[in-house]
Parts: C-alpha cells; sequence; structure tokens
C-alpha cells in the first residue's frame, strides 16, 4: 500500500537534512559521507556527549554514545572516548557508510522519547520510550534492543512538532504518503520538541499500549484496497 519511492526516502536518515531544510525542527546533525573523504583524525567532535551511528541502520545497529568530557573522569578516560569513537567514524566511512554525529541530548535520560503514531494520515496513539544508549559501551551489535515502552499523552508542542514533519513530508514528497507514520521526538536544551526520526518504512506502531489502535489500522488497510 506504500509507494516504494516513499520508503527508499524514508530509508536513509539523511531525510532528516531534509526536513531541516524546509523548517523542521530536528536534532542537529553533522553529516559524513565517504565521498567527502574527510580526515577523522581533524574531525572536531562534540563537547561531552555525542551519538554516532549510520545513516541507514536500524534498532540501534552500529550506534553508540560517547562522552569524551566528564568531570568524573580522568584525561586517560577522556583520551580513550575520543580515540574510539573516531575508530568508530573511520570504519563506518571505511565501509562506504555516510556517518551522523549528533549532540547527545540530555532530556532523554529523564523523559525518553516521545513516539507520536499516525494512521491513515491521523493521529492515533503515543508511546514513550527509555533511553536505550548507554555511554562507553561502543556500537550496538544487533539489530534490536529491548526498549522500556509505555502509553503517552503527548503535549500540544509534542503534537504540533510531529504534525508539521509530516506536513513536510507532504510537501516534499506528495500528500499521504504512507498508511502508517510514527515520528520520534526528543526535547532539546531549549525545551523544542525536535525529530530524532521519521519512520514511515518501519511499520513499529506499539499497538500493545493501545488495542484499539490495530482494529482502526486494519480498517485504514481495508479502505485503501481497491
Amino acid at each position: 500500500m506504500n509507494p516504494p519511492d516513499v520508503l527508499r526516502w524514508n530509508l536513509d536518515k539523511r531525510y532528516l537534512a531534509a526536513l531541516a531544510g524546509v523548517g523542521v525542527a530536528t536534532v542537529p546533525t553533522t553529516w559524513l559521507a565517504p565521498e567527502q573523504h574527510p580526515d577523522v583524525r581533524e574531525l572536531r567532535l562534540p563537547p561531552v556527549e555525542f551519538v554516532v551511528k549510520p545513516s541507514v541502520s536500524g534498532g540501534g545497529f552500529q550506534t553508540a554514545r560517547y562522552r569524551t568530557a566528564d568531570a568524573d573522569a580522568d584525561a586517560d578516560a577522556d583520551a580513550d572516548a575520543d580515540a574510539a569513537a573516531r575508530a568508530h567514524i573511520h570504519s563506518l566511512l571505511e565501509g562506504g557508510r555516510t556517518v551522523m554525529i549528533q549532540p547527545y541530548q540530555e532530556a532523554v535520560d529523564r523523559r525518553g522519547e516521545a513516539s507520536l503514531i499516525f494512521l491513515g494520515g491521523g493521529y492515533s496513539h503515543a508511546i514513550t520510550k527509555g533511553p536505550l544508549l548507554r555511554a562507553r559501551v561502543g556500537p550496538q551489535a544487533h539489530l534490536f534492543a529491548q526498549e522500556k515502552i509505555r502509553a503517552l499523552e503527548p503535549t500540544g508542542a509534542q503534537q504540533e512538532a510531529a504534525r508539521l514533519a509530516l506536513t513536510a513530508v507532504g510537501r516534499l514528497l506528495g500528500p499521504n504518503p504512507t498508511s502508517y507514520a510514527r515520528v520520534d521526538l526528543v526535547e532539546l536544551a531549549d525545551g523544542t520538541p525536535a525529530v530524532l526520526e521519521l519512520e514511515l518504512l518501519d511499520p513499529a506502531l506499539f499497538f500493545e499500549t493501545q488495542p484499539a489502535a490495530a482494529t482502526r489500522f486494519a480498517q485504514v488497510l481495508r479502505n485503501l484496497i481497491p
């Protein structure tokens, strides 16, 4: 039911740059492409904490959280973390992967991520996910990580941010691009809800937190069948 060109667009998280380009609040991201031949040794890394991941990934695969400046850590620990982060970036680039570097948003540790789910273009329900990444454990080696999930009543600001993101997708790709959408938001330092991921490809819709939503989704699909 979902257009292949939309799924292909959503496969690569460089769609975040497209959303930011049309005014959607997103988590600040530095992009490194293999064809740019960046010198990882000279790369300026974000202060304190940041996340490194490939632009095509799922479930936290090959994603890691780094802390390179810690008041409780000594200089050797900071140097080790810096070296580990640069080795991770180098490995991804050598494998032909585009790399994303994002400042870690501290609000994730306090309030988690908010995921707003839309079915057939209309808001359905929301959940919150606890923090998934821990510092100094290295890249996630699996395609799935167990998450702590619970139902959420989103704030007005979160609902507005999610709707703005989907409106932007409509402007970029055309209206009603998929039968479902999930907008993952985190809170920036100034309190702004920002898009961390926009899932039009991965149908993890957390119906277990609201079983009636499964029936609504079935109706959406039924209505799309010619």
